[in-house]
């Protein structure tokens, strides 16, 4: 749109928060994520035409493929504490359980979330649909799709950023715009993830000015952010996902739909350290993580050993465990061989 306030980015971490240490605020879903089941009371403490009733009605996509619940309510202590009003033209929301730091941003009278749509702006039913899922997203603990380890690089110029972002709406500060543009996660600290996914609802459109890659504006959850929140938030938090593997026993794979990941499950009876590798012709990325904690990664290889295979060795308790596999290129297929077995001295 033609008004600046409609270019409006979302920051994570929430601006409201108290200046510190920038770097005590990480924006990962490790760690962030809510128990499987649990109820998310949400507030709003102001209104402007009807986004509330838009909320409460698009919120119902990430119910669908996540076993998390929203519930309305007027009490101003609810976990989610949603604004319209705070910073009109601006959207930013509290990443998982960071909505539980008791910081004076974080308060029960203070919001969680802004969605400052603007009076009058003609936002159009898709885009008010996708800000909406967007920061409802980073609420279920998700991250920006750029910030990924396995993202491409986008930008032609980093002062051209700096000045694209410190302007309206946004006026960013340069810390600002390294954390939220800039400033790569570790892949541990998104390890139970699909691949970098371009339909991401949580991708952001940057404007070709500042861009060597196009990015889309995605106002829908696309099928790698669904299937994301299955792993994250599963229907039935008792069920092992994914295909069973014999430890010792290897395993023949065909990898068919380019930019998806197979998922394999474990079952480890005594401590020790475990061999997890992939063989074949073709290059792969593997990422460990446990059944106990599906948000966040143990380990992570990808195309390091004989071959372009993936190969992690890793000290294990007794426990469930998940492998994904995944091709190391954005259209790779091929077939595979796979096996956990313990790891010889």
């Amino acid at each position: 749109m033609a008004d600046d306030l409609a270019r409006g980015y979302c920051s994570t971490p929430d601006p409201i928060v108290e200046e510190g240490d920038v770097g005590t605020r990480a924006a990962s879903q490790a760690g962030k994520t809510w128990k499987p089941g649990t109820v998310l009371t949400v507030c709003f403490l102001n209104q402007v035409a009807n986004y509330p009733d838009l909320v409460e009605q698009h919120v119902k996509e990430w119910e669908d493929c996540a076993n998390i619940r929203f519930e309305f309510t007027n009490d101003p202590r609810a976990t989610l504490r949603i604004s319209f009003t705070a910073a009109p033209g601006r959207f930013y929301a509290s990443v998982g359980k960071d909505v539980l730091i008791p910081t004076a941003a974080n308060a029960p009278d203070g919001h969680t979330m802004s969605l400052g749509f603007v009076p009058g702006l003609n936002y159009g039913d898709a885009q008010v649909r996708g800000l909406i899922l967007h920061e409802f997203g980073h609420a279920l603990g998700l991250v920006h799709e750029h910030l990924r380890p396995d993202a491409p690089n986008f930008f032609r110029d980093r002062q051209a950023v700096y000045s694209y972002f410190g302007g309206p709406p946004n006026f960013w500060t340069q810390d600002m715009v390294d954390f939220n543009i800039f400033d790569r996660l570790a892949v541990q600290d998104i390890g139970n993830s699909t691949k970098y996914d371009p339909k991401s609802v949580m991708l952001y459109a940057f404007p070709p000015e500042i861009t060597t890659i196009p990015t889309s504006s995605n106002w829908d959850l696309s099928e790698l952010d669904r299937s994301l929140m299955r792993r994250i938030y599963p229907k039935d938090p008792g069920q092992t996902l994914g295909t069973p593997l014999t430890l010792g026993q290897a395993t023949r794979a065909e990898h068919a739909l380019a930019g998806t990941e197979d998922l394999y499950n474990f079952e480890v009876k005594d401590s020790g350290r475990y061999a997890m590798e992939t063989t074949g012709d073709f290059a792969w990325a593997m990422t460990l993580f446990s059944k106990d904690a599906p948000a966040k990664a143990i380990a992570f290889d990808e195309a390091s050993v004989r071959g372009l295979n993936a190969r992690i060795e890793q000290q294990l308790d007794p426990g469930v465990y998940y492998l994904s596999v995944r091709s190391f290129l954005p259209d790779g297929t091929g077939a595979y061989g796979l096996s956990v077995r313990p790891a010889t001295a």
